[in-house]
């Protein structure tokens, strides 16, 4: 693409070409340092050998740019060997890092004392705060000694609940300054909750072995500045960014400013849950965080700018350096942001000294700059994203452009361009190139966000097409509006384009979220299949032709482009998923909502059944954890929504569910309780009182067959955790006893009445507490296997000691959630299996 007018003085030198698989080899090589943590020593000695086998390979060759420097062996294994030396020490240093924590997670009083290390990130939970060079001291009585923190690898606050409400409106701690907190310390959790955000990736690639929730008022302290140059110039950068926002609330109408905020600053959590949750659901929650979007963005407008203004190609590019620095001050320094300008800095000032460079030459060069700097950066989301995309556009979305359009009518190839070809030539540049790109996106980054996300928008290239030039507007009518908002006449025009794009773009939003099937959940691709996936596409693109030269595809090369794309697409298609539904066979999820309950149970005959819906606050179980898994399994509708007794950590999430699945049936037992939660939960479920069925102890739920499904409980004339429902699924030879919080009083009750009978599975009442699950339960209902559903290193000492050891005298086997993540039982009525999620990327 030509970035500026053509000028003669500029010579089409391009960055030696070597630097692409230079950077490949380097990228290899940290990948196999990450993965295998081989010995430095071997590694350091390959190094020096190749570089030694190289140099004298050039000597004997006299010359430095020759074949020699991008093809030659010795010249990629060194490169390769020094990829594994900061591979390996990345990995070694995070397995140190995790060992020394690993003693305190589960601490329920810790003292954390550390320097903040990036801005916080304003969350819908809370605030997010990561703190290098941290030390952890436990204040409990017999505790493991304090433990440090050091190097690159940081701790993460959770501020969350009060201590949250506490912080709102005040001023965030800025990079530099110390801090002192109190709270639990959690681990970085496996991947437990098929369906779900991987958030073990995250903090990984964030360098974060442990978190601390910090949830009362009081439990954080802001210290002084330790490090005062990097602490003043992010209360510059944050005083810059008041003052965009402050232009933004001058000229536009609140809800537009909050969008505003969003695009150009990234304070998506402004938004409203719901908005928010729609731009994700549509394929636009990338438009939401400020990355290379939004830099191509500013970059353009800067060209575009120095074209009208007459600029030389070289002072031109000078500006658009400074512009883009600029620009990634007033976004605070975010690391997308930095990374998408580094590419375009390689660009630009090869323009500015003269020289052309290809897009691809300085990707490579940004990459192997960026890897170089910080190795971790390959494990970060956003660093993921940026390269995918970058790489998607360059390589496969000119093919595909030549694929759909055909060629250019003035390519150099073609000679003159053809008369009557204009309408054509339009039709060209502004729908089937832009289609192109954003269908190489979507194939480009759709592993990426299966690994992460679980899910991906088969609509994203027909949405994109218009969000992306519209969001363009909105961004630049936005930012003009922050700088120039008390202008009267400036401020007003500046506001009133803003206002327009910022609102056709909600609108945009709202009506793409009402397609069906606008969102598909998924699993992760295994390993083999995502090999297969990407081969494909690069049979698509870079074996086909050669980059950086205009397209000329003969048919056998469509034929054969078109055969790798439909193959990439049957990749995703066919590849390995979630458990189906089979006639013959029944499956119960016990999900992993911390300490909380969700069950899934999914009937031979097809429909579902959910059981509790976890808790709520802080999170909402039921939007984060029961909603996505549900979206894996396919389903569209809930046939019935139990509701075994009114408590926060079992109904929590049942509004979500309530304002996005069809249900047809709820069962629910007494409203004993005037909660908040329970509240809200009634509210939501009045448009739906006429299917509200109310448990009755002795009675059977019909429409299930073959299952019969009994209720054994709410017991009459007790209350509280006595009063939940309890269900018994009897299917063939196979029962399974789920009896909410039920306790010692009415299990009792139960057996008493006559309907207790020997069952193999039993989920525990209560999580496992010492109240519950009694010996006269185990001696009544003789259970072989018991699920217990429970949050990791919970305050309230759950599962108790003394049910456990009640159950091993019994000889009952136990799968419990804060060590398995998800439960996923299956039963043909004869025989049991039973799978955990834990640490298997969503795949039993």
């Amino acid at each position: 693409m030509r970035l500026l007018h053509r000028d003669p003085s500029i010579r089409a030198v391009e960055i030696p070409r070597p630097i692409v698989p230079v950077a490949l080899a380097h990228l290899s090589g940290i990948v196999i340092g990450l993965a295998l943590a081989a010995p430095p020593g071997w590694l350091a000695a390959v190094s020096v050998i190749s570089l030694l086998i190289s140099a004298r390979r050039l000597w004997r060759a006299r010359r430095i740019d020759g074949p020699e420097l991008g093809t030659g062996w010795p010249l990629l294994v060194a490169v390769a060997a020094l990829g594994g030396l900061q591979g390996g020490a990345l990995e070694r240093g995070d397995r140190a890092a995790t060992a020394t924590i690993a003693p305190l997670v589960g601490e329920k009083l810790v003292e954390v004392t550390g320097i903040v290390a990036e801005p916080p990130l304003e969350r819908p939970y809370g605030v997010e705060i990561l703190l290098e060079s941290a030390t952890l001291r436990p204040l409990r009585g017999g505790a493991p000694a304090p433990r440090s923190i050091g190097g690159a690898h940081r701790i993460a606050l959770l501020v969350q609940g009060e201590a949250a409400a506490r912080l709102s409106g005040r001023p965030l701690p800025v990079p530099g300054a110390r801090v002192k907190a109190w709270g639990d310390v959690l681990g970085t959790r496996a991947d437990t909750r098929p369906g779900t955000f991987d958030s073990t990736a995250y903090w990984r690639g964030r360098a974060v072995v442990a978190r601390l929730s910090v949830d009362r008022p009081g439990d954080l302290l802001l210290g002084e500045t330790v490090r005062p140059w990097r602490s003043a110039v992010h209360r510059l950068l944050r005083r810059v960014q008041e003052g965009l926002a402050r232009g933004f609330a001058s000229r536009l109408p609140a809800r537009h400013a909050d969008l505003a905020r969003a695009l150009v600053l990234g304070e998506a959590h402004r938004l409203p849950p719901a908005e928010r949750e729609a731009f994700g659901e549509v394929g636009l929650a990338h438009l939401l965080a400020v990355s290379g979007l939004h830099t191509g963005v500013v970059l353009g407008l800067l060209v575009v700018l120095a074209r009208l203004s007459g600029l030389s190609p070289r002072r031109g590019a000078l500006i658009a350096i400074g512009g883009l620095a600029v620009y990634m001050l007033l976004t605070g320094l975010r690391p997308p942001v930095v990374r998408a300008s580094v590419m375009g800095f390689f660009i630009l000032a090869g323009l500015a000294l003269g020289r052309f460079t290809t897009a691809l030459a300085s990707i490579a060069l940004a990459c192997c700059v960026t890897l170089l700097i910080d190795p971790r950066s390959l494990l970060r989301l956003d660093w993921q994203l940026s390269y995918a995309c970058a790489l998607s556009i360059i390589l496969l979305a000119p093919p595909l452009g030549e694929l759909f359009g055909g060629p250019a009518d003035d390519d150099p190839l073609l000679g003159a361009r053809r008369r009557g070809s204009r309408w054509r030539h339009r039709l060209r540049r502004w729908i089937v190139l832009p289609f192109a790109v954003t269908l190489a996106v979507q194939f480009g980054l759709a592993p990426i966000q299966l690994f992460y996300f679980h899910q991906f928008n088969p609509y994203a290239p027909l949405v994109n097409l218009p969000a992306i030039p519209l969001t363009g507007v909105a961004l630049i009518g936005s930012l003009a509006t922050g700088l120039v908002g008390p202008v009267p006449v400036l401020g007003a025009a500046a506001g009133w384009v803003g206002r327009i794009a910022l609102d056709l773009l909600l609108q945009l939003n709202q009506a793409f979220a009402q397609w069906p099937g606008i969102r598909i959940t998924m699993l992760p691709l295994p390993a083999p299949w995502l090999a297969l996936y990407y081969a494909l596409l690069l049979g698509g693109s870079g074996l086909l032709t050669g980059e950086g030269r205009r397209l000329l595809l003969t048919v056998r090369q469509r034929a054969s482009l078109a055969g790798c794309m439909l193959g990439a697409a049957a990749v995703l298609a066919w590849a390995p998923g979630p458990p189906r539904a089979s006639g013959e066979i029944l499956d119960l999820f016990i999900l992993d909502v911390g300490q909380g309950d969700a069950a899934v149970v999914r009937f031979p005959n097809g429909k579902l059944m959910v059981i509790d819906a976890g808790r709520q606050p802080p999170a909402d179980q039921g939007r984060l954890v029961v909603a996505p898994f549900l979206r894996t399994l396919g389903a569209d509708r809930i046939d019935c929504l139990v509701l075994t007794h009114a408590d926060a950590d079992h109904i929590g999430g049942a509004p979500y569910l309530l304002d996005h699945f069809p249900i047809e049936a709820i069962l629910e037992g007494p409203d004993l309780s005037d909660s908040t939660t329970f509240e809200d939960y009634r509210a939501r479920r009045e448009p739906l009182r006429d299917r509200v069925i109310r448990a009755r102890w002795g009675a059977s739920l019909k429409g299930f067959e073959p299952v019969a499904i009994h209720l054994l409980g709410p017991v009459p004339g007790l209350n509280d955790n006595d009063a939940s429902v309890v269900l018994l699924i009897d299917f063939d030879d196979v029962e399974i006893l789920l009896p909410g919080d039920l306790e010692q009083a009415g299990e009792r009750a139960v057996i008493e009445a006559g309907l207790s009978r020997d069952v193999e599975v039993v989920k525990l009442g209560h999580h496992g507490s010492r109240t519950s699950t009694s010996e006269a339960l185990l001696e009544a209902f003789q259970p072989e296997l018991a699920l217990i559903s429970v949050g990791r290193n919970n305050r309230y000492g759950h599962p108790a000691p003394e049910v456990l050891a009640r159950l091993r005298e019994f000889g009952v086997a136990t799968a419990r959630t804060d060590r398995d993540g998800t439960l996923w039982l299956r039963t043909d009525g004869r025989r049991i299996q039973l799978w955990r999620y834990a640490g298997k990327r969503g795949r039993p």
